[in-house]
């Protein structure tokens, strides 16, 4: 619906202590031509002290939207379950029930929608009389038949209809609810596409649809479009079939009790009132629709779905830290090549950088967080991916590692902090939290010097370190998650890793290595080890490299 978010809304909703609406104004349009908008429902309802609806007031546009048919009396009567028998609003004369609260028939005076269920409920027929006129709708299952004839059967995408004997397959676009908002069909061929969009939806919040604009309908009237449920417009009917029990979108209510005993709000109330995050594919129960799609996400992968900024959803925006594939030059010279790399996305500017480049965003808030001037929770602030709030906080740990335990305060005193301090064991556990001991497989870091770094690079071999005096946690190759560029001096490089301050040498140059599938073990603070007496063929595991800065 471009260039019509001003003029279809909803607003100044209210509500009762059961959750019963109490007032509700819509924008839309308010002549035939759509050609004029404004307030077109403002909608008072009054109830009894069983939360039956008896009367909604429209000050709006009464022909629009709602329709407000009658101001004399009460709009609405009920039988002893609940059911509702009469609506002076729309015409509806009588309602008969069966044993599961289903509709049977709905009288408008002499015209009529009679109804025929199975022993469970499910419906197998309709059928509308008006004057002399009557028009039989039969559901076998997915195939829906009208006198008759096969209007089209459904299909996980959309449905099928049949046309000059041959059949179209119609695709849909839902939204994360179920509704149905773009159908749409190949006119072209297999070899030539071309698309034609059939229908467009859109909805209200409570699901009335949008009227006066998209209305062309290219094709058969696939009256499935609110929660993917039927909506029977016949004689002005306008509910939907939700299966349990029908829905009138107009005033957002169910027009019977809830099937499921639900204590903590009106039986008749839809969505738990939030029709923006919830959905209730059957009419008994409201479905969290994100946890839905967890649910639906395979052991071993990942589904994200995000808040796009402008009041909706999207599946493909990013998450702040979030990663994705790209190729970097790293060496130079002759050794100079393309090797894969990660590139983090960055909200604040909606751009993607290298590794280092994205950390540098960020130091002068981990800085904070290393000199007490900031809670590490502040962290969860950034709305960081797992890894990266994992990586973030082994960042503040190092960071207080880099100020030796001193804390500068604004009154001018230092307060140490040793490894029992709260701080400290509030960042590490944080940064356990998510990945424990695979805390590796964002990658670790091997350092060397010039010869060494342009033996490995060419071999893609790194070597085991053997004896006491190279491998002082035993043979193997050693890694760190000590990062270029984090902060650290040389000398306090050297001493983590080789127990004295002046191997600065071995700290010319990096390869950061991907690390997962292998068997890393941490012997020290920032000191990693792969327990192995052979070479470690890396070759398809360097993620970057080059000098370190050190």
């Amino acid at each position: 619906g471009g260039g019509q978010t001003d003029r279809y809304t909803v607003e100044g909703i209210t509500y009762d202590k059961n959750g019963n609406i109490e007032h509700l104004t819509r924008r839309g349009r308010v002549n035939s031509g759509a050609t004029s908008f404004g307030v077109m429902d403002n909608l008072a309802y009054a109830y009894d002290t069983g939360n039956k609806l008896l009367k909604v007031t429209d000050s709006g546009n009464k022909t629009y939207g709602f329709k407000d048919g009658t101001n004399t009396g009460n709009d609405y009567t009920y039988d002893a379950n609940g059911n509702l028998l009469t609506d002076a609003n729309k015409g509806i004369t009588g309602i008969s029930y069966n044993h599961l609260n289903l509709p049977t028939q709905v009288s408008f005076g002499s015209n009529k929608i009679a109804y025929i269920y199975d022993a469970s409920g499910t419906k197998l027929k309709k059928e509308v009389t008006q004057g002399s006129s009557v028009t039989r709708t039969e559901y076998a299952g997915n195939y829906i038949y009208e006198n008759g004839q096969l209007q089209f059967f459904s299909h996980p995408e959309g449905y099928v209809t049949k046309e000059n004997n041959t059949f179209k397959y119609v695709y849909q676009y839902k939204d994360h609810l179920g509704n149905v908002r773009l159908s749409y069909t190949n006119t072209g061929t297999a070899s030539a596409p071309q698309l034609e969009i059939v229908e467009e939806n859109n909805y209200y919040p409570f699901g009335l649809k949008h009227k006066g604009y998209n209305n062309v309908i290219n094709g058969t009237d696939h009256k499935y479009g609110f929660g993917n449920k039927e909506e029977q417009d016949e004689l002005d009917l306008d509910w939907h079939d939700f299966g349990t029990r029908n829905y009138d979108p107009a005033i957002a209510r169910w027009t019977t009790i809830d099937p499921i005993t639900h204590f903590q709000q009106s039986t008749y109330t839809a969505f738990d009132n939030n029709p923006i995050y919830f959905a209730d594919p059957s009419g008994t129960t409201t479905v969290n629709s994100i946890q839905e799609m967890w649910d639906a996400t395979p052991e071993g992968e990942s589904t994200t779905w995000n808040a796009d900024g402008e009041g909706g959803f999207c599946d493909d925006c990013p998450k702040e830290g979030e990663s994705k594939d790209s190729k970097k030059v790293v060496g130079s010279g002759a050794h100079s090549f393309a090797v894969d790399a990660k590139k983090y996305y960055h909200k604040a500017d909606d751009k993607w950088y290298f590794e280092e480049q994205y950390f540098e965003k960020f130091r002068s808030h981990i800085r904070k967080i290393g000199q007490g001037q900031a809670s590490i929770e502040t962290l969860n602030n950034y709305g960081f991916t797992d890894e990266m709030l994992f990586a973030m906080a082994s960042w503040a740990v190092q960071a207080y590692d880099y100020y030796g335990g001193q804390v500068p305060k604004a009154n001018g005193h230092a307060i140490p902090m040793g490894i029992d301090s709260p701080f400290f064991a509030g960042a590490f556990g944080l940064a356990s939290k998510f990945l424990g001991t695979a805390r590796a497989s964002a990658g670790l870091y091997h350092y060397t010097d010039e010869a060494g770094y342009n033996a490995i690079m060419e071999s893609g071999l790194l070597k085991a370190s053997t004896g006491a005096k190279n491998a002082r946690y035993g043979t193997g190759q050693y890694l760190t998650d000590i990062a270029p560029g984090s902060g650290f001096t040389v000398g306090q490089v050297s001493r983590r890793l080789f127990g004295v301050p002046w191997n600065g040498r071995k700290l010319q140059h990096f390869i950061q290595i991907e690390t997962k599938g292998l068997k890393v073990i941490q012997t020290n603070n920032h000191i990693y080890l792969i327990n192995n007496t052979s070479s470690l063929n890396i070759s398809n595991r360097i993620i970057s490299g080059g000098k370190s800065g050190f």
